[in-house]
């Protein structure tokens, strides 16, 4: 039963109901189905629900602590993308836009995206502009539930949004059909106090927790191993014994990417972007198509924007951070190779698909590809952004979020404002969720973001 204080609901007409149906959270665990009609002229939300008596009611959105929409399919883009990050909130948060095309002056960046056609941001609000170079995705999930296989442990894994969640001991799996022999999958992952995560690559069935062939990446607390089946049977791999990922027992959030090669047998796994653990099977086997995530420890684990991309062989280099060339010589703003190197100038314009930068000791010009990121403010120029009474956080099915005064959202557009670029009108379906009240302390602990 959904326990919500009837000042903060109202019945109004009945609309027509979209045919995707989405969620609304309370604070303390409440839901109600349905979908977003309008914000009226008092600041309701209209919302519809067959769930309801009166199917549609109008509520106070001092009361609503997220909407979960959904899932959709993630935007594919043919060419490199520009991940344009803001001036970080007051709350430590920064916001994030992909974008498929960007240009800036002086003071202002253009940038072209699907999801809000063009958008004009002022170069002051804006932090870095980092380049993704990675391929397009085979799949981008988790999707829904029911794409699943539950192999055991009746319930013990969930999806919500972009997130699968175990919350016990079990097992979940599901089928890739063609999938490539050279695969990069790539999750994020939070847990409590430590892992425990096996995941089955390249298995032959769904029908036992371990399938009869494929490879099983083991991550136990702060220990990784490579296991191998066969028609049944276990086989030892040689130099195979648990490699040791220091302090990895006392991180709670993690970023996990694995290169996989069947055909010639290599593993590779990369943590938060650096490289940990590499194997090498020297009678590799084809396998299946089918992957499974198991948990046997009766903590939660979070995997989120669970990704399969084509993967060309080559495995990234693992670069310095930019925090370590605060002392590098010179003056101007970093800008970050592929390669690992660091150029300290001023990012003055893109032309012709190549970074325009002026350094004290001479005018270079780097093609976007060999770009990892880059400065486009000086630390004295930059802006912060306000807090708004009002402000929503929607977040993106790909990743990233954008902080909005909320002015208007029904099922399939939602409008707000930004400091960054003003008004502005996205597709709905580019979001997994919008939070409400991101700045409100009981919300905010109950989402684990205290201040």
């Amino acid at each position: 039963m959904i326990a919500i204080l009837l000042a903060t609901i109202l019945p109004v007409s009945n609309p027509a109901l979209s045919t995707e149906t989405s969620n609304i959270n309370f604070l303390g665990g409440d839901s109600l189905p349905g979908a977003a009609i309008e914000f009226d002229a008092e600041g309701f939300l209209v919302w519809k629900s067959d769930a309801l008596t009166n199917e549609t009611v109008r509520i106070n959105p001092a009361s609503i602590d997220s909407i979960v929409l959904p899932p959709s399919d993630p935007h594919q883009s043919e060419g490199p993308v520009a991940q344009v990050r803001f001036q970080p909130h007051f709350d430590g948060f920064a916001d994030i836009l992909k974008a498929d095309k960007l240009s800036f002056d002086q003071d202002n960046i253009e940038i072209q995206t699907w999801f809000a056609n063009n958008l004009t941001l002022r170069r002051t609000m804006v932090q870095t502009i980092e380049v993704d170079q990675a391929s397009p995705s085979l799949f981008k999930g988790p999707g829904r539930i029911a794409d699943w296989t539950e192999v055991d442990g009746e319930g013990s894994w969930r999806i919500e949004g972009r997130n699968l969640i175990a919350s016990g001991s079990g097992s979940i799996a599901r089928e890739f059909p063609d999938l490539p022999d050279k695969l990069h999958i790539s999750f994020g992952l939070e847990f409590e106090n430590f892992p425990y995560l096996q995941m089955q690559c390249f298995a032959t069935d769904a029908e036992n927790a371990i399938p009869a062939s494929g490879y099983s990446l083991l991550i136990q607390g702060s220990y990784v191993q490579l296991r191998k089946r066969k028609d049944g049977r276990s086989v030892m791999l040689p130099e195979n014994l648990p490699q040791e990922l220091p302090d990895f027992d006392r991180i709670e959030h993690t970023v996990i990417d694995v290169y996989l090669d069947r055909t010639n047998g290599l593993f590779s796994l990369y943590i938060d972007g650096k490289t940990v653990a590499s194997w090498k099977d020297p009678e590799p086997i084809n396998g299946g198509n089918w992957f499974h995530f198991s948990s046997s420890r009766d903590r939660q684990h979070t995997l989120s924007n669970l990704t399969l991309r084509n993967w060309d062989g080559r495995l990234p280099e693992t670069f310095h951070s930019q925090d370590s060339d605060e002392n590098l010589p010179g003056e101007g703003q970093q800008i970050a190779l592929q390669n690992g190197d660091t150029i300290l100038g001023e990012a003055n314009a893109i032309q012709n698909g190549k970074l325009l930068i002026s350094t004290e000791f001479a005018d270079i010009k780097i093609p976007i590809e060999r770009l990892s990121s880059f400065q486009v403010t000086s630390e004295e120029a930059h802006e912060k952004p306000r807090m708004w009474s009002g402000d929503v956080r929607a977040y993106f099915v790909d990743g990233g979020h954008v902080t909005l005064r909320l002015q208007s959202l029904n099922s399939e557009f939602i409008t707000g404002y930004s400091q960054v670029f003003g008004e502005a009108t996205f597709i709905l379906a580019a979001f997994s969720r919008i939070e409400f009240n991101p700045y409100e302390d009981d919300f905010r602990i109950s989402r684990g973001h205290p201040f």
